[in-house]
């Protein structure tokens, strides 16, 4: 028997596919109106359950590379911003507009920027926190 794949079994396994957890062979038979017996055989000729190992794979190596391309982004948005301030807080220093009694500010932003280069992003918390973060009463 030639098991060149039809286009009716590559349909019925994107139907089996897009079943997700609930997939079964006799939900595939009863929408292609084949026996189950006739679905398992397509499963097995076909490989279905390698081939959804294998696109679950797929997919979640696609997720991960997106999820660590939109944290390399924020951080590197994130570092952007505070070498602008610390920019800033230079220039102001160096032209006397800025007298140090506390350098907190300055602290936080550099305790940030060390948080951002460790290489773990810190959570929208914590990175609010440790720019508000109240001065101490002296």
């Amino acid at each position: 028997m030639d098991k060149t794949e039809s286009l009716k079994n590559i349909e019925a396994f994107e139907y089996y596919y897009s079943l997700g957890d609930k997939r079964s062979c006799s939900k595939v038979a009863g929408k292609f109106h084949v026996s189950e017996r006739t679905v398992y055989n397509w499963s097995s000729w076909y490989n279905w359950q390698e081939r959804v190992k294998h696109r679950n794979r797929e997919y979640a190596k696609k997720i991960d590379e997106q999820t660590n391309t939109s944290l390399i982004d924020a951080k590197t948005k994130y570092l952007s911003i505070i070498n602008d301030i610390i920019e800033v807080f230079k220039t102001k220093l160096n032209d006397g507009e800025i007298r140090i009694n506390r350098v907190n500010d300055l602290e936080r932003l550099v305790k940030l920027e060390m948080l951002l280069r460790e290489g773990e992003m810190p959570s929208e918390d914590r990175i609010i926190n440790i720019i508000i973060e109240k001065d101490d009463k002296v």
